[in-house]
């Protein structure tokens, strides 16, 4: 099914979670390219770090 997604697995021995817009149904597996910066680092206790 098509539409918005939060994604999470692991990257380079890190937790990564992304939101994606798919057109379509959703992969058995997908791949995602990492940015150079995380746009949010979340501590265990779900605080925002700066």
């Amino acid at each position: 099914m098509a539409g918005r997604r939060l994604v999470t697995g692991l990257a380079e021995g890190k937790r990564v979670t992304a939101v994606t817009d798919l057109a379509g149904p959703v992969p058995s597996e997908l791949h995602f390219r990492l940015p150079p910066a995380p746009a949010a680092i979340i501590d265990p206790k779900g605080n925002r770090l700066p």
